[in-house]
């Protein structure tokens, strides 16, 4: 049976849509781990920090370290630095890896297996497309918290000192974590062998 013309036009302008309704990692490639090790992770999640009032637009990124009362405490680089929560405007937060690549991966192979329905394809590859591209843009926003608000609270499950600084911890001993050779997916599946 000959699939319908303008189905695979249709198919590629919305997976091109798509893209637009997912969630941008801020944290560099291979950085976060997958939800499933960032339980066990002994580092902090990513965060980016806009400042208020500076000019031109002031942004401090990196591991969120701890949350105090009234400060933040983020590792940019092999820096510790502390920020005070007044003066942040708005924070967004990865906390691990959304692996919406995944979602999507699924989303294109039940979309495509859909050939197989001959003329009942205008039904289930709209349903897969719609279902498969919904899901994708929500894996890709559920690791990411965004702050606008003085409650810091909900960032400390993902700091790496969540209940502050351990006393008598020099700062400046701190380091960042190295990204694994290759992908995070990569060293997580050598461990499941």
């Amino acid at each position: 049976m000959r699939i319908p013309s303008a189905l695979p036009a249709c198919a590629a302008l919305l997976a091109a849509c798509s893209l637009a309704g997912c969630a941008k990692n801020l944290a560099p490639k291979d950085w976060l781990p997958l939800a499933i090790d960032a339980q066990s992770d002994g580092h902090g999640g990513w965060i980016s920090l806009r400042v208020q009032g500076a000019t031109p637009r002031m942004v401090h990124q990196g591991e969120l370290l701890a949350v105090s009362a009234d400060s933040i405490f983020v590792l940019e680089d092999s820096t510790c630095v502390g920020l005070p929560t007044a003066q942040v405007a708005d924070a967004t937060l990865m906390g691990y890896d959304s692996n919406k690549g995944l979602v999507g991966l699924w989303t294109a192979a039940g979309t495509l297996s859909t050939a197989s329905h001959g003329w009942g394809l205008v039904l289930s590859a709209p349903v897969w497309l719609i279902t498969g591209i919904t899901s994708t843009a929500a894996q890709s926003r559920a690791p990411r918290l965004r702050f606008k608000s003085a409650n810091w609270q909900q960032a400390r499950a993902f700091a790496r000192f969540p209940q502050g600084f351990p006393q008598g911890l020099d700062r400046s001993s701190l380091r960042p974590k190295n990204p694994p050779f290759g992908s995070g997916r990569a060293s997580r599946r050598g461990r499941e062998r």
